[in-house]
């Protein structure tokens, strides 16, 4: 497979509004689940091959999922969430980083016919140099003292 660079700091993949049947709190027969999970799940690892991702050279991952609902039923981020796991595990068969190595975001956007999620990637290389710095201004904060004048 070929190796993703990672100077290009967003990696982006666009996929359809999941199926209702992997929703949690959807009560459809196992076999139904599957399925759609396995096709979702495929559905994702050709949409970032389609997007010209392969393997990262990155231990973490900065992701957001930002869900463009077909409708404007409200959700919750939970549900949304899981409703896009076996998303997630087809991206991260192709990239080659395990989803639990990830930092996940969840962002809205205002309903739109058929809907869709798009998933951005920010691998851990491309902004950890820039927590370092922050981390030393946070420290050098003063920080008063009860009773101090």
């Amino acid at each position: 497979m070929k190796e993703s660079a990672i100077q290009s700091s967003h990696l982006v993949i666009n996929l359809p509004w999941p199926s209702r049947d992997l929703h949690p709190n959807a009560r459809v027969h196992w076999g139904r689940r599957s399925k759609a999970a396995k096709s979702a799940r495929a559905d994702a690892a050709w949409a970032t091959h389609a997007a010209g991702i392969g393997k990262l050279d990155a231990e973490r991952l900065r992701v957001t999922a930002i869900f463009t609902p077909p409708d404007n039923r409200p959700r919750d981020e939970d549900g949304m969430l899981s409703n896009i796991k076996s998303y997630l595990d087809g991206i991260a068969d192709v990239i080659g980083v395990d989803d639990c190595k990830w930092s996940i975001t969840i962002r809205r956007e205002p309903a739109r016919p058929l809907g869709n999620v798009r998933i951005e990637i920010v691998p851990a290389d491309t902004w950890e140099h820039i927590s370092e710095p922050l981390g030393c201004v946070i420290a050098a904060i003063p920080i008063p003292r009860k009773g101090a004048a």
